[in-house]
């Protein structure tokens, strides 16, 4: 088992990985699309890893992330902008959702929006049309799986941002006193 008061090695290489791979702002800047938004995105705290602009980024990235299939990453991060968050830390907390964790998010959605509508499991007449259409199964599935899946997305995305923002708050504190009690 690691010693506690000893920094976790595996963790500050991959931050630094991170980092180094990163685009900064000026590069960022430099580009021929980035000009009109020069004003918006030269903003310190948008770049700077401290802890509130990285929590707020996290907590949006979660939020967008898991609450919407497309667009994440264009809409975390003109939202971002807005909140002053950090906009790495942003567009990274949208990867929650990839083609692996598709599949048991939205399944696992789908039952807590159930649970909260209180609607039982749905009847198997939902796979399929009497008519063999299928578009007419597939907007048959939607409109049986549709709202319970909206309702545990949107329920989610706003634990998911909570915890996320509590959670590098905690990390962060955690960090800062594991280096002070090294230093002393």
């Amino acid at each position: 088992m690691p010693n506690p008061t000893q920094p976790l090695p595996r963790i500050r290489k991959s931050v630094k990985f991170l980092k180094d791979r990163l685009p900064d702002r000026t590069s960022i800047l430099e580009r021929k699309w980035a000009r009109p938004f020069a004003a918006w995105l030269s903003h310190q705290g948008l770049w700077h890893f401290n802890r509130r602009s990285v929590a707020r980024g996290v907590s949006l990235g979660l939020f967008f992330g898991l609450l919407l299939p497309v667009g994440q990453i264009l809409l975390v991060a003109v939202t971002a902008i807005g909140a002053r968050a950090n906009i790495p830390a942003a567009v990274g907390a949208t990867f929650i959702t990839n083609p692996l964790t598709y599949p048991p998010i939205y399944f696992g959605a789908t039952q807590a929006g159930r649970w909260v509508l209180g609607e039982g499991p749905t009847s198997a007449e939902a796979a399929g049309s009497p008519d063999g259409g299928r578009l007419m199964a597939l907007l048959d599935w939607i409109g049986t799986v549709g709202p319970a899946l909206g309702v545990g997305l949107a329920l989610f995305a706003m634990t998911g941002a909570a915890v996320g923002y509590l959670a590098v708050h905690v990390a962060w504190r955690l960090a800062v006193l594991r280096r002070r009690r090294r230093r002393v």
